[in-house]
């Protein structure tokens, strides 16, 4: 989630990517593997989610730890959860769509 224009999502993922952000998990992991960046636009997922942007973001934020045992490391949210008596969705994530092919 990016809230302000001057903090566009592009900006920041290529500042990710060029290492600007000084990330330096980013920054390591880049050394040793590719990285690859998904967005999705929020405007297009509303058909399906009923709920604020935040609880989607936790969402995959928390079905990521689920699948791959750690916090993205492009996310300062390490914190985010989702209280499950809120939100009443079944969402499975393919985590396998975004393998380097």
């Amino acid at each position: 989630m990016s809230e302000k224009k001057t903090n566009s999502i592009g900006r920041r993922l290529v500042g990710h990517f060029e290492g600007k952000s000084k990330n330096v998990g980013l920054v390591n992991y880049r050394k040793k593997e590719p990285l690859l960046f998904t967005y999705l636009n929020f405007d297009i997922l509303k058909a399906n989610w009923d709920f604020r942007i935040e609880d989607l973001e936790s969402y995959f934020i928390l079905s990521f730890v689920e699948h791959y045992g750690v916090y993205p490391i492009c996310n300062n949210k390490t914190g985010a959860e989702i209280h499950s008596s809120e939100l009443k969705v079944n969402l499975k994530i393919d985590w396998n769509y975004f393998k380097n092919k």
